[in-house]
């Protein structure tokens, strides 16, 4: 009993630790925050500096100049390396949007090792942060034991970017959520209709399953099981027909439109007319479909393209409602 119990609390520890590192952060918020990035960490680690320096009966102003020059080194160190490591590699060569959380990490401690390898020559120099005649063995032992530190400070910062990203998710949800009621609210008023016929896709469109023909504009979501894509599509007083194709789901979405349709995980599109409201449950995302019976996955490394798409599609509807009500 107690061996289940203990691999209970590993598979916990394993699940939040996944969890925690499983974050994905967007390229905006990263250059957004990035100064805070450079400066937090260093100045953290020059004022422990400080602190130990001026406690083993130095005094206060050389401690001061000593936690100086760490704190530009280590600063140096976090710079070439984010620089580097983040911005020309994986976002400038990868071309990506975003940033995983555990990626943060390694570069983070990349920044450090560099913060102790620019101490070590900058003493050489000259620039005293320990005796002149420091040897290399005596700086990989300060540097391994000043991991815990770094460690420490990284655990705080990096859970401090989390939550403020976290929080300006959940307010944007809130804005989104808003957005979507009264969207799908107003489809019931009479200039609704008009809308519809400004739509990109024309009222007419059709999509042909086993020979039945289904107007695109019904059909509320797709879902992939093995090789089958299941499309659901709105009958009379919103109940969901099931249709079963064999076919992959890229050539389906071919012959959908983009502006319409948005892919919210790997086995889930939604049609943008059918979502009512986005939860977070935790550390996942739920979307919430019209029939309020459907509530679907939201991958977290399509929320980048998700949130911009739903702010995209509310605006359109938004001027459209706008021309609607000018020409009624």
């Amino acid at each position: 009993m107690n061996g289940l119990q203990e691999m209970s609390f590993l598979n916990q520890i394993k699940h939040q630790l996944v969890g925690y590192l499983g974050y994905l952060l967007p390229l905006t918020y990263i250059v957004e925050k990035k100064n805070w990035g450079y400066l937090i960490v260093p100045c953290i680690i020059g004022i422990n500096y400080l602190g130990i320096d001026f406690s083993s009966g130095k005094d206060f102003l050389n401690s001061f100049y000593n936690s100086l020059l760490v704190g530009t080194y280590f600063g140096l160190g976090n710079f070439i390396a984010f620089e580097i490591i983040l911005y020309q590699f994986i976002l400038r060569i990868k071309q990506r949007q975003s940033v995983w959380l555990w990626e943060l990490w390694i570069i983070a401690f990349i920044g450090f090792t560099f913060g102790y390898g620019i101490a070590f020559i900058g003493n050489k120099w000259g620039y005293y942060i320990w005796e002149s005649d420091i040897t290399l063995l005596y700086v990989l032992d300060q540097y391994v034991r000043t991991i815990p530190i770094w460690f420490l400070i990284c655990l705080l910062a990096l859970s401090l970017l989390v939550k403020m990203y976290l929080d300006q998710e959940l307010e944007k949800i809130g804005i989104l959520n808003q957005g979507l009621i009264q969207s799908f609210n107003s489809k019931s008023s009479d200039f609704e209709k008009q809308i519809e016929t400004l739509s990109s896709v024309d009222s007419t469109s059709e999509l042909s399953i086993r020979g039945t023909m289904i107007q695109i504009r019904d059909i509320s979501h797709i879902t992939v099981e093995e090789h089958y894509c299941r499309l659901f599509v709105k009958q009379n007083s919103n109940v969901l027909q099931e249709f079963s194709v064999k076919s992959p789901l890229k050539g389906l979405l071919s012959q959908l439109p983009d502006d319409r349709f948005i892919h919210i995980h790997r086995s889930h599109v939604v049609n943008l007319e059918f979502i009512i409201g986005i939860e977070k449950n935790h550390r996942t995302y739920q979307v919430i479909l019209s029939d309020r019976q459907n509530i679907l996955p939201l991958s977290r490394h399509r929320i980048i393209e998700v949130f911009p798409k739903i702010e995209t599609y509310l605006k359109i509807k938004r001027k459209k409602n706008s021309l609607s009500q000018e020409t009624s």
